[in-house]
């Protein structure tokens, strides 16, 4: 394996130190068709973001969902969710089916409500979970697995934990977080290892993170968010770090801070490029690694129908002569690297333990169909110079 382990040690740092200047752009890109809204829910599927329920300008719950096409930049009307308004629902994605959990319906009651909807036929299922009907949940994806917990009803603060197959729709109850009962908290998930942090509990604002390794099924305290401590944050995952958006601190003063976490080494830094407008309970999605955040309640109580995205000017490379994109990507994945003086070049996959493995290559393009979720390397190697590039499979 030519200079692997150097050449990744090599990356990483590069890739950190990227991070830490945080020069993301921010950009305005319209408005949300269904008008002003926060609390909402939204997920992605096949590379279209959704967002809907949640309160509109006229404080009524919403049922309606929407579709963005980032090439159009243009929101389309799906169908309605079939049981009643919601808002402080938890939205989630499969690589085809988009997932919403939970929620304070327009009765004002609790749900534990599964609905899932099937973009191929434009409808929705209902479920129950198996568990007290609550609102304000957390979670995190890792491969079709999808973790959650926490969440509030009427006084009670929980903090159980659930892991939900999304393919066969079952649910299995794990051991209970092992930090404070919070809501409000934020979930991801970063290299295969769940997050999840910040919220509230019934007398405090919370700042403190850990980390959950499915493999072992242990949790581990990473350490503090840098900011005041915050609820109603909205988070999106790229593969230039975990971004954090606006937020409402313990004094319930609103935020327009920008954060962007590099999990590989707890570095967090602030982005300069931040909205112009304090705001609370947008809500994010990502798509090619591009983050989108739509609403949110300003300082005054208004609603907005904004869209920010926010991009990274290093997104789909590591330098400027090797382009690998999307990333994540669930099948196939495309490369480009300038030609120009470079000699005698060959192209390489790793697997995560350092092994040499086939996958199908053509015009430009790997196909991962055949390989499991998991952590990639592209190791384009020159007589002159050598290269590598991460790349992450998530069907």
């Amino acid at each position: 394996m030519k200079g692997f382990a150097a050449i990744l040690l090599l990356i990483l740092i590069s890739y950190a130190a990227s991070s830490q200047e945080a020069m993301l752009r921010l950009d305005h890109v319209g408005s949300f068709s269904g008008g002003p809204r926060d609390d909402g829910s939204a997920f992605t599927i096949n590379d279209k973001g959704y967002y809907g329920l949640g309160n509109d300008l006229y404080f009524q719950v919403r049922k309606d969902m929407w579709c963005f096409d980032p090439m159009t930049k243009n929101w389309t009307e799906v169908a309605s969710i079939p049981t009643n308004a919601r808002q402080y629902s938890l939205g989630f994605n499969s690589s085809d089916h988009g997932f919403v959990l939970g929620g304070i319906l327009d009765v004002g009651d609790f749900t534990n409500e599964l609905l899932v909807y099937d973009p191929s036929s434009n409808t929705w299922e209902v479920f129950q979970a198996p568990f007290e009907a609550r609102a304000k949940m957390a979670g995190f994806r890792i491969g079709h697995n999808f973790y959650c917990g926490g969440g509030v009803s009427d006084s009670l603060v929980h903090s159980d934990f659930w892991k939900f197959d999304m393919h066969s729709l079952t649910w299995e109850k794990m051991d209970d977080l092992p930090f404070e009962p919070r809501f409000d908290m934020v979930g991801f998930q970063s290299n295969g290892i769940g997050w999840m942090g910040l919220g509230q509990d019934t007398n405090s604002h919370l700042k403190n993170i850990w980390s959950y390794d499915p493999a072992s099924g242990n949790w581990k305290a990473i350490g503090d968010f840098p900011g005041q401590s915050r609820s109603y944050i909205a988070v999106s995952e790229t593969n230039f770090g975990v971004i954090f958006f606006g937020g409402q601190d313990e004094n319930t003063k609103l935020t327009n801070e920008v954060y962007l976490l590099n999990t590989a080494n707890m570095d967090w830094s602030l982005v300069s490029d931040s909205p112009s407008i304090s705001l609370r309970g947008s809500k994010g999605f990502t798509i090619d690694q591009t983050s989108y955040f739509v609403g949110g309640l300003t300082e005054n109580y208004t609603r907005i129908d904004s869209v920010f995205k926010i991009q990274n000017p290093l997104t789909f490379q590591f330098d400027n002569w090797l382009h690998v994109w999307p990333n994540p990507s669930r099948e196939l994945v495309s490369y480009y690297y300038d030609q120009t003086d470079l000699q005698d070049c060959s192209l390489l996959i790793y697997d995560c333990t350092g092994t040499i493995i086939q996958v199908p290559h053509n015009n430009n393009q790997f196909d991962f169909s055949d390989q499991e979720d998991g952590i990639y390397t592209l190791e384009l190697s020159c007589s002159n110079k050598d290269k590598t590039a991460r790349i992450v499979i998530q069907k």
